[in-house]
């Protein structure tokens, strides 16, 4: 039998294993399928205090294995580039981004690109600009993802923390000046600065619609405070750039009990996700309606979520228990939830267990330490 014979043989007896399972527990088994088999990928999570990668099958939900990195811990964030099959790994606050291959890990290279690099960076859509802001040196940095060189590096304002793309406009958060600096990418140039009344955070944009959505922190100005919200910013651009005396108001908001962290926009543009840190809380949020739909709870000091390529389920990286809880996005509730390394901070999907990767045993007895199966009666 073919390499590929033996490959689908082992994914049906897996699958039917996990069908009798299922069925005589009493519950539904959960199977994710992929797409194309010719472009398999797992779940890399990436643990920033243990320095190391945990590797999760996402048809099974089961930990492969746990990868070291020749790498100092501290926060930083993974950027996978499928395009050209690189990995960029930005180390929060140094000066350099870190190349490496994604299959081995190992660090090919660095870039020297500015003072204080936020680890959130984020791809145009054919993946040939990579986008990072220097806090320093206020700065938002365009890097040619082929040569690795620096295309542009923009002035913006005070204290940048993260950056979205809409359509041919990067959108850059300023946290200590409370501004959205608005730039285009063609022109290389800030076209418009808006002031908030709190510090702006995280941003992402949605995929088809013209929605940008705003993470901002509570504010205490002695004088009054100002509660978390999530802002959205609704055809913002359109208005802005169609009319020259455009004065901004504050558009669409929110109200959250406690400061955002991570955001993300399911791939239909249906729901915003949203993970609130200090109450261990993801909020999942009608887009149109702007209304919290949901509330699940989450290990502890959940952070980050990343949406797996095929849109049907969100991994969400709890840094404060070492722990990822998988949501299936459709059914809105956590359907598992896994131990990773210590630290974990956000995940990328891609084929890291190549004939040329590091694909051995475990180094550390992992397991599944929550699991909700929707039980026929």
């Amino acid at each position: 039998m073919s390499k590929t014979g033996n490959k689908k043989f082992l994914i049906r007896a897996a699958l039917l294993t996990g069908l009798v399972i299922g069925f005589l527990i009493g519950g539904t088994f959960i199977y994710h399928s992929i797409s194309n088999e010719s472009n398999t990928y797992e779940a890399v999570i990436f643990n920033t205090i243990s320095g190391t990668v945990t590797i999760v099958d996402p048809i099974n939900f089961n930990i492969v294995t746990e990868i070291p990195l020749e790498i100092s811990s501290g926060q930083y964030g993974a950027h996978f580039n499928s395009k050209l099959n690189k990995l960029y790994l930005i180390h929060h606050g140094q000066s350099e981004i870190l190349v490496l291959n994604p299959q081995t890990l190992e660090i090919k290279y660095k870039i020297p690109i500015g003072e204080n690099i936020q680890h959130a960076g984020i791809f145009d859509e054919k993946e040939e600009v990579f986008f990072v802001v220097s806090r320093d040196t206020n700065s938002l940095i365009l890097l040619n993802t082929t040569s690795d060189r620096i295309i542009s590096e923009i002035r913006v304002q005070e204290a940048p923390h993260h950056v979205a793309r809409y359509d041919d406009i990067a959108v850059v958060t300023n946290t200590k000046s409370r501004t959205l600096s608005f730039i285009d990418i063609n022109e290389e140039k800030v076209v418009k600065n808006i002031r908030l009344k709190s510090e702006p955070l995280m941003i992402v944009s949605g995929h088809n619609n013209k929605k940008i959505f705003i993470g901002t922190a509570e504010v205490d100005d002695k004088i009054r405070k100002i509660p978390a919200r999530i802002l959205v910013l609704d055809d913002i651009l359109d208005r802005i750039f169609g009319r020259a005396n455009f004065r901004f108001v504050e558009p669409g908001e929110i109200i959250l009990e406690s400061t955002p962290h991570g955001l993300a926009v399911t791939k239909d543009d249906k729901n915003l996700l949203v993970t609130i840190p200090e109450m261990n809380k993801l909020l999942i949020i009608d887009v149109k309606t702007l209304e919290i739909i949901k509330e699940l709870e989450t290990g502890k000091s959940p952070h980050n979520i990343d949406i797996d390529p095929e849109g049907k389920f969100a991994y969400v990286t709890n840094s404060g228990d070492a722990t990822v809880s998988i949501i299936d996005i459709q059914k809105m509730e956590i359907v598992t939830v896994l131990e990773t390394g210590n630290g974990p901070h956000n995940v990328q999907f891609f084929n890291i267990m190549g004939e040329s990767g590091k694909s051995g045993p475990n180094t550390e007895a992992r397991k599944v330490i929550g699991a909700n199966f929707n039980c026929g009666g």
